[in-house]
């Protein structure tokens, strides 16, 4: 779990979801060969933003602006569209949206927390 996340986003009123993590979309930005290559002609070797802009990613070769953030939220419990879990967690997910796009996150993603 993020410290951090989890201090910014909480959990729901019963604790069955709670603000774990991000994770990015659709996936994490990949530095590659190139990037090393770039920042070190460039920016004296530094791997920062500059780099990752000039250069895609070295997966999809997208540019790091297409690659967003999402919110994890952990789910202890399956949720169902009627029952008082779903209902818990559509309450927690309301009471967060004004933090998540205020974050700017793309989303949210559940994470299974309940399987064995």
């Amino acid at each position: 779990m993020n410290e951090e996340i989890n201090k910014k986003f909480g959990q729901s009123a019963n604790g069955n979801y709670i603000a774990w993590d991000t994770i990015g979309v659709p996936h994490t930005f990949v530095i590659g060969v190139k990037h090393v290559s770039y920042a070190h002609d460039n920016h004296g070797g530094m791997l920062g933003e500059d780099t990752m802009e000039a250069v895609p990613c070295a997966s999809c070769k997208e540019p790091l602006s297409e690659h967003k953030t999402a919110l994890i939220v952990k789910c202890k419990v399956k949720p169902e569209n009627n029952n008082k879990f779903g209902k818990e967690l559509k309450s927690f997910l309301k009471k967060i949206v004004p933090k998540i796009e205020k974050a700017k996150y793309e989303g949210v993603t559940l994470m299974d927390g309940f399987s064995k």
